[in-house]
């Protein structure tokens, strides 16, 4: 009976001292893993564990320093992309949708958010479908004209590269310029000519 008590006292003070810190340790590299960054481990007396915690809580420091700069970096490019004249599409391979300016929006006349739609779901321009394929099969950058149907009968200058410029492509980049006034008053200096 002293030996059962005697290991049943070894075994609840490696618990106490050793696997219950481990357990706290393993409990946060989880939560941190999830993504919860603002963690604090509780002071843990075994040293190996204790260098364990103070680098999970660095990793997570630097983590949330990191999300903060993408945030950062996030609406500056949306601030951008909002305030250009310019219409800038986004599509990945498969033709996706994964960025559109309100500018493109509103060119080809379409409402609410397109992200995450295919092209001719989003847009529905089978000029611009044919731009983006040719666009495809080249790493040169694709440049055209297209006019696009409705009420105001614009013409727009696409130009479409695909990106990064090297390695494995994964998408297309396409800003749309109007030139329609542009072609409005080379057309009334042909007229005047």
């Amino acid at each position: 009976i002293a030996a059962v008590s005697a290991l049943a006292l070894l075994h609840a003070f490696v618990w106490l001292f050793h696997r219950r810190p481990l357990a706290v340790v393993r409990r946060i590299a989880a939560a941190v893993a999830e993504g919860q960054l603002d963690v604090r481990l509780p002071r843990i007396a075994d040293r190996d564990l204790a260098q364990i915690s103070r680098a999970i809580e660095q990793v997570a420091a630097q983590l949330r320093s990191r999300m903060r700069e993408v945030i950062r970096d996030e609406a500056q490019l949306g601030a951008v992309l909002e305030a250009m004249v310019e219409g800038v599409l986004v599509v990945d391979t498969r033709g996706v949708i994964l960025l559109a300016n309100s500018r493109l929006r509103e060119l080809f006349d379409v409402h609410g958010e397109i992200a995450g739609r295919r092209l001719l779901e989003g847009v529905r321009n089978a000029d611009l479908d044919a731009i983006l394929a040719e666009s495809a099969e080249t790493d040169e950058t694709v440049a055209r004209s297209i006019a696009l149907p409705g009420p105001h009968h614009r013409t727009v200058q696409v130009l479409a590269a695909r990106f990064p410029s090297e390695g494995e492509r994964t998408g297309t980049v396409t800003v749309f310029h109007d030139t329609t006034e542009l072609m409005r008053l080379e057309e009334v200096r042909r007229d005047f000519v």
